[in-house]
């Protein structure tokens, strides 16, 4: 007696779609290939991880180690000064008017309470002044010293 199994199936498990009675040896052939495709399509339960995820826990996760790597490999190459505000490549505690003498000539930091940091926070920033210059463009004080990219 022949089965009656769609053309498709018959393709997608790799067997002719001949209609003809089939062998034991085929049929067992047949059965064990539709059982694989069948374990394929069965739900399997992945356990209590699904039931506890949580995508904003994750993101958060994530985040948080993307942070790390980027403190790890690329921000220490590009900070200027360290977390007490102090250049990185002499560690001098430069006031941001470049005077080297300069004991601070701004109001109190609101971050670090420093008076040597000027409109933005010293402490581990990217950046220095190299030149203070007025509106007209006359250069009142430049950067005493060197400092690497």
């Amino acid at each position: 007696k022949c089965m009656d199994i769609p053309k498709s199936l018959y393709q997608q498990i790799g067997l002719n779609c001949h209609c003809f009675p089939l062998r034991h040896s085929e049929s067992a052939q047949l059965f064990q290939k539709l059982e694989k495709q069948l374990k394929f399509l069965a739900f399997q339960n992945p356990g209590p991880q699904v039931a506890d995820f949580n995508p904003e826990t994750r993101q958060q996760k994530k985040k948080a180690y993307m942070s790390q790597m980027k403190q790890k490999f690329f921000y220490e190459f590009t900070k200027k000064y360290d977390k007490h505000g102090r250049l990185l490549c002499n560690d001098t505690d430069l006031c941001d008017c470049l005077e080297i003498d300069c004991l601070g000539c701004f109001y109190p930091c609101p971050k670090c309470n420093s008076n040597k940091c000027g409109p933005e926070c010293r402490c581990n920033r990217k950046w220095v002044y190299d030149t203070i210059e007025t509106e007209a463009g006359d250069v009142i004080s430049e950067l005493p010293f060197f400092v690497p990219d």
